[in-house]
């Protein structure tokens, strides 16, 4: 269905629904008349030109038919033709569309954003022309850096009811003019269509009666891209409490595009730096973007020997140091910030664990701080003390989410370096029926070593030693060295190490296991 203000027209112009639910019918020809005015919107389409369309066997071909048919339109939709909404008269000429459907949405293809409504006086036709061609540009530059599947719709006359299930919005890019004695301005503000919340502004300033110049496109494809990015971020830090890593790994995301997301995710954040390379809050939010690379994309990374730790350690140390100030007067983004000092390994571990813990007494996203302290006093080797926390978030948690996976993870990490396994077999048999997709990952690393399931067992089968290599380096780097004691390091990692060297012998081992597991390696 096209929409238009206040009536939603069918894609073939047979029929049209008002606000209040009433249908207008049209028939063929009036169908074939609508059709070709609206195929060239703001331009004038000539009663030939109608004639034309609208020509069959037998048909009059007068202009006193077109004047007729237009009329009868008019009515059935209650146009004025001295104040007109859809068909405007052109005398001498034909006949005008005065509203642009090149971009909009129909009820099969759910939108994600639109650019619209578009507010403001038009002096002259002229004028309204150069701001629709300004809107079209920015409804393709915007599409241009959207997924496939984030449909951009240009609708300058949008009204919410007008849009109902999956077809109505997420954002709305609205653009209002002012204008004054020299020039007219466009200001373009981006608002959640839930939350009705403004995410940015922007403004676009044009001389009266100038068409849009190429300084005009310039500008409006570089702020495409960082209004993008600022919905982005308004969709990582909404409120809800999850962790950050869990809240951007999950924005716009479905179960099997980790990778695009968290590249998406850079770009978005590259934006965001380059719009305001000294905004505190977009820093750590990269410096934690930085941190999960690791963690969605590490087997893929050490496996093809593509991981940059040293160089992200040092950016993620710089970026948390240089924000940290910022990061203590918001507990949610001070317990981020003591998360990834830990995960840096280097000399931070006491500095981290008494930020944290200083950020939990005050945090009030309860769950996800519960999650974070939890994990960081399992690495302490305070097992009881994290089991307590980690399970009040997974009781907080909604079964089946993101966070909820999360929580169970931190879990089985905690147990299996506590070496409990009666708890651990309970833990993992929840994360299986949660997220059946777990199951091929995690049994290798949470099976019995000294009885390895038929599953574990088959998993390392299909693994080539390149494979192997880079999934023992993974769970080693984000979680493995990260436990203060020797034994409770050994106890994450001994079963896919065990297993995983009895099928490939020690190519799969590097230095830094060999140093920090010596029960294991020696």
């Amino acid at each position: 269905m096209k929409t238009i203000r206040h009536v939603r027209f069918s894609p073939d112009f047979r029929w049209a629904r008002s606000t209040d639910g009433e249908e207008i019918a049209f028939t063929r020809s009036e169908a074939k008349a609508l059709t070709c005015i609206s195929a060239q919107p703001g331009a004038v389409v000539t009663r030939s030109q109608i004639l034309d369309a609208l020509s069959e066997p037998g048909s009059e071909k007068n202009d006193r038919t077109v004047d007729f048919l237009i009329n009868r339109i008019r009515r059935k939709l209650g146009d004025d033709a001295r104040n007109p909404q859809y068909i405007g008269s052109r005398y001498g000429e034909g006949y005008v569309w005065l509203s642009d459907l090149r971009h909009l949405a129909t009820d099969e293809t759910p939108t994600f954003y639109v650019v619209g409504p578009i507010r403001g006086f038009f002096p002259t036709e002229e004028v309204r022309t150069t701001i629709l061609e300004l809107a079209d540009h920015l409804t393709a530059a915007l599409q241009d850096h959207c997924r496939g599947d984030q449909h951009v719709v240009l609708d300058p006359d949008y009204y919410d009811a007008g849009y109902a299930g999956a077809a109505r919005p997420r954002y709305l890019f609205e653009i209002t003019t002012v204008s004054n004695r020299s020039n007219m301005g466009c200001v373009l503000t981006v608002k959640s269509t839930a939350a009705g919340t403004l995410i940015a502004a922007e403004r676009i300033d044009l001389t009266h009666g100038a068409r849009l110049e190429e300084r005009h496109f310039k500008e409006i494809d570089r702020l495409a891209p960082i209004l993008l990015a600022k919905v982005w971020k308004s969709e990582a830090t909404r409120g809800e409490d999850v962790p950050l890593p869990v809240a951007m790994n999950d924005v716009f995301n479905t179960e099997d595009e980790k990778d695009k997301t968290w590249r998406d995710a850079d770009n978005r954040l590259r934006e965001l730096l380059k719009d305001n390379p000294q905004d505190d809050e977009t820093k750590l939010m990269y410096a934690n973007h930085l941190h999960s690379k690791y963690v969605v994309l590490g087997p893929e990374l050490f496996a093809k020997g593509e991981q940059n730790c040293e160089e992200d350690e040092r950016e993620i140390e710089r970026l948390v140091l240089e924000t940290l100030p910022f990061a203590q007067t918001r507990p949610d983004y001070s317990i981020m910030a003591a998360k990834l000092l830990y995960f840096l390994n280097s000399g931070y571990g006491s500095m981290a664990t008494e930020l944290a813990e200083s950020a939990h007494d005050g945090s009030t996203k309860v769950a996800a701080s519960l999650a974070v302290v939890g994990q960081l006093r399992s690495f302490n080797g305070r097992f009881d003390e994290a089991q307590e926390c980690l399970e009040q978030a997974r009781n907080l948690a909604k079964k089946g989410s993101d966070f909820h996976i999360y929580v169970l993870v931190l879990q089985c990490q905690m147990l299996l370096a506590a070496n409990n396994r009666n708890a651990l077999k309970k833990t993992q048999r929840e994360l299986y029926r949660s997220r059946p997709a777990t199951i091929v990952f995690f049994e290798p690393i949470l099976t019995d070593p000294a009885k390895p399931s038929i599953r574990a067992q088959a998993v390392i089968m299909m693994l080539s030693t390149k494979r192997a290599r880079g999934l023992l380096q993974y769970l080693f780097y984000i979680s493995g060295r990260l436990f203060e004691k020797v034994e409770h390091r050994e106890n994450m990692m001994r079963a896919p190490l065990i297993l995983l060297r009895r099928r490939f012998g020690d190519a799969v081992l590097t230095e830094e296991m060999r140093a920090a597991l010596p029960g294991l390696t020696g």
